[in-house]
């Protein structure tokens, strides 16, 4: 019993998973940073830059901090409705600023054990 208290978090507790994104050297804020962990479950985790371009991960319903450790599809967007409401096929969107080599789910991140706040990426338009 004491070997589980002092370990017994699990597989899938999350653990604090952070950091900045930046777009050709300057912090891109309001990007929406995508984790989705690649089991048979798909779970994915959020993140909303600042200004700054930092950002701490959740799941995706908010109910929790962080992310459990393991390998991750990465994607970063930054186009947002131009109107509030429902979201449908008809909805304009801002322009994307993201190029699409990081939207594609093709970058990946490896959360470590202990957590990081070093899940940067340094995004290129050119």
């Amino acid at each position: 019993m004491v070997l589980c208290l002092l370990g017994c978090g699990g597989a899938d507790s999350p653990v604090p998973a952070a950091g900045m994104v930046r777009l050709d050297d300057k912090p891109l804020a309001d990007a929406t940073v995508i984790f989705d962990h690649q089991t048979t479950k798909h779970t994915v985790y959020l993140g909303i830059t600042d200004s700054e371009g930092r950002y701490s991960l959740q799941n995706a319903d908010g109910s929790s901090e962080g992310a459990p450790v393991g390998t991750y599809r990465i994607s970063v967007k930054n186009a947002k409705p131009l109107t509030a409401g429902k979201i449908d096929e008809s909805t304009r969107y801002s322009p994307e600023l993201v190029p699409p080599q990081y939207r594609d789910g093709t970058q990946q991140f490896t959360v470590p054990v202990g957590g990081t706040t070093d899940a940067n990426f340094d995004l290129k338009s050119r």
